[in-house]
């Protein structure tokens, strides 16, 4: 796990910092991105979310909003399934207290080699971890945060 090991160094650097590991975070972003959501809440509780992803077209690489059949043409969706995850600590009051707008999560224990690079990213680019989630059975660690670093959000987010 070198590519961890090398990750740590930079952990909990300021994300918008013109440092010189700038460009190796950008890289690694490109390489493996972590599962990005934006999510809000309502005063009720209710989550909402929209899933983002990074794409390069005609030379710009941005964030983009990735949308499914059944979800609201803007990307949003009801999260009904957000009740079966086990957050610690609760997402929506975590969220809705610090006022962060993307959760960011990577598998807590890597078993791929894409995994790994993800977590990598995550460690590079969104750390430190703020909780866990369950999964599935397999478990997750999670950070928000206010906006998403290193590329521009696409001005028209079409699928």
């Amino acid at each position: 796990m070198l590519g961890v090991s090398a990750g740590q160094q930079i952990v909990g650097k300021d994300q918008d910092s013109d440092s010189a590991d700038l460009p190796a975070r950008y890289d690694q972003l490109l390489r493996a991105v972590p599962f990005v959501a934006e999510v809000t809440v309502a005063s009720t509780g209710s989550i909402a979310v929209r899933q983002w992803a990074i794409r390069t077209d005609r030379g710009q690489t941005t964030w983009m909003i990735l949308s499914s059949d059944a979800s609201h043409p803007d990307g949003w969706d009801s999260d009904r399934s957000s009740q079966r995850f086990d957050f610690a600590p609760a997402l929506a009051a975590n969220v809705r207290a610090a006022g962060n707008e993307y959760i960011v999560s990577v598998a807590l224990d890597p078993q791929t080699s894409f995994e790994t690079e993800q977590l990598l990213s995550f460690m590079m680019a969104f750390s430190p971890a703020q909780g866990t989630y369950e999964w599935y059975g397999k478990r997750y660690q999670w950070s928000a945060v206010s906006k998403l670093p290193c590329f521009a959000l696409a001005t028209n987010n079409s699928r």
